[in-house]
């Protein structure tokens, strides 16, 4: 692994935890829709038609898809109690974008987090399992982030074009085992 002095220490903060890209990516079509700020569980019963669910349930699912947008700068989560998820700067312009550019754009945002921008660079040049990036997690946090890891790498070979040539061979050496 290339160690680079610019680059974020990878993190259970950073690492995503999801249970649908499609859910992430409708995170900022649902805050500008409502037009206010929403927490977590309210987020979540939005997301997952979380009617008849625990709050509990809710919450942790618009939890995790709310950070993922958020690493993705297609939200922002607001601190304070409780927490909660607003519209960023770009959100607008991400919803008016069609469902095939969303995925592009989407595709180009997670150059954004720390992680899978780590594993594209060491793969410039080497071989590379994206689990090995996530040595020091927890077993348990390492089995649900890992195929979060999978999801994220197959949009990025979907939506890589022609003239990404450069991506296309890291990826090419972007090995999950």
């Amino acid at each position: 692994m290339l160690e680079y002095p610019d680059t974020e220490l990878v993190t259970t903060a950073n690492v995503p935890q999801f249970s649908s890209l499609d859910s992430a990516l409708r995170v900022p079509e649902i805050l500008e829709a409502i037009g206010e700020a929403q927490s977590f569980d309210q987020l979540g019963v939005y997301l997952d038609d979380g009617v008849g669910k625990k709050t509990t349930a809710n919450k942790k699912y618009g939890e995790n898809h709310a950070k993922l947008a958020t690493l993705l700068d297609l939200s922002d989560i607001v601190s304070g109690s409780p927490m909660s998820v607003r519209t960023s700067p770009f959100s607008a312009l991400f919803c008016s974008l069609s469902c095939k550019d969303q995925r592009a754009m989407a595709a180009r945002l997670m150059f954004r987090i720390p992680v899978v921008r780590q594993i594209l660079v060491d793969a410039k040049t080497d071989v590379v399992n994206p689990a090995s990036y996530l040595k020091p997690f927890s077993e348990s946090t390492k089995r649900r982030r890992l195929p979060n890891l999978r999801t994220l790498f197959s949009l990025l070979e979907e939506q890589a074009t022609g003239s990404d040539c450069s991506l296309q061979d890291a990826l090419h050496n972007v090995r999950f085992s």
